[in-house]
């Protein structure tokens, strides 16, 4: 993984006209996929353009002037040093090396392994591949019910809804609060209380056992489209582009005025839907289908 200046598609031949945001990527993949940007809604970025952590402790973008603005947003602390960690997740520390700020807690249009979409934050699409800001599209879990949704907007402004379409139905039974959407390292998709016990498979993964976690990571993204994808993808440098990705299960959506069509396509593997029930059957935790029991 890597953090640092991340080039957009140029739409022009010319490199006067590319422009940059901030974010994190899979560095050693041939795709070089970008997974998470910082205030993905400013203006891109063109050259030149810094990173500093400054010695009042202050995580800065350095632009033209030598001005200066936040780079991670709600930052009250001194920070003392920044991580890149193999997961994807970007930390910024305090001296005692308590969190002061994490990436997996803001996260943009991608979940990866071990992440989990957490009470209160939304999943938001972005633009288009050339525009990294917010988009019309969001997915989010209620915690009243456990529905997950998708919704489009008529605006990128998001003040007024169009349209929803339902991934996973609500329960009628009450839940253990608070109740997340987790992504495990194994590419298990699912959704958890707070007591640690998984209430619904969205998708479950058919990983090779000793799959080295080395070579193959998972992600689920929510794309400039509206479909909600769960990806395979290799980040050891090996093989070709066309392969080194392979989308593995997607919620392809059918938008209307009045009402939504919905199809759930299951591409290489087979997704269980609501493989934790309410009727006798004893619920797994998120360590048995880690471990696949």
């Amino acid at each position: 993984m890597a953090f640092s200046f991340y080039p957009l598609p140029c739409k022009h031949a010319s490199l006067s006209n590319c422009r940059y945001v901030i974010g994190t990527w899979f560095v050693k993949s041939l795709r070089e996929t970008l997974v998470w940007t910082t205030n993905r809604n400013d203006v891109p970025l063109s050259s030149p353009s810094s990173i500093f952590l400054t010695n009042e402790g202050k995580f800065v973008l350095r632009v033209a002037d030598n001005n200066d603005a936040p780079l991670v947003p709600d930052v009250n602390e001194a920070v003392s040093y920044a991580v890149m960690h193999d997961d994807g997740n970007f930390v910024l520390y305090a001296s005692d090396s308590k969190i002061l700020w994490q990436s997996f807690d803001h996260p943009t249009d991608t979940i990866l392994r071990g992440q989990k979409l957490k009470d209160g934050v939304d999943h938001i699409s972005s633009v288009s591949v050339f525009n990294q800001g917010s988009g019309k599209y969001k997915l989010s879990v209620n915690q009243n019910d456990g529905l997950v949704a998708i919704y489009k907007f008529r605006r990128l402004e998001h003040d007024e809804e169009a349209s929803s379409l339902v991934v996973s139905k609500a329960f009628a039974d009450s839940l253990s609060k608070p109740v997340t959407l987790n992504l495990d390292i194994g590419g298990n998709l699912y959704l958890v209380g707070s007591d640690n016990v998984v209430i619904r498979v969205l998708y479950e993964s058919k990983t090779q056992q000793g799959e080295d976690t080395n070579v193959y990571i998972y992600r689920v993204k929510l794309n400039p489209n509206g479909h909600f994808n769960v990806y395979k993808e290799r980040i050891d440098g090996m093989g070709d582009k066309k392969s080194v990705g392979v989308q593995l299960w997607s919620t392809y959506t059918f938008w209307t005025s009045d009402n939504i069509t919905y199809i759930l396509l299951l591409t290489a593997f087979v997704a269980l839907i609501g493989a934790c029930t309410w009727c006798g059957v004893k619920c797994k935790s998120a360590e048995e289908l880690r471990r696949g029991l």
